[in-house]
């Protein structure tokens, strides 16, 4: 299966259907939208970490400021993983 294509997750044709009638989307907006929620609930603590603090980055936010909402928001329970302190977060941004 292709991820791009909007394959994953798998879901049958009435499902697809009802999903692209509910939120007015084509088939191809919904075969997108699918694939990148797909992508972002497989995303790793560490990769979550090192793309959102290039996002505060590139938003213009200092360093200190990026660490403290990555640590609230890692904290928040979106992943499996236990609460890590900013020290733990900036090792895994910089090595």
């Amino acid at each position: 299966m292709n991820q791009a294509s909007g394959d994953f997750p798998p879901l049958s044709l009435e499902q697809r259907a009802r999903l692209a009638e509910r939120y007015g989307l084509s088939e191809a907006e919904l075969g997108t939208l699918l694939a990148d929620l797909w992508l972002l609930s497989e995303e790793g603590v560490e990769d979550y970490a090192r793309r959102r603090h290039g996002e505060l980055r590139a938003a213009g936010l200092p360093n200190e400021r990026c660490f403290e909402l990555l640590e609230r928001e890692i904290a928040s329970g979106r992943f499996a993983a236990p609460p890590l302190s900013q020290r733990q977060i900036k090792r895994m941004i910089y090595g």
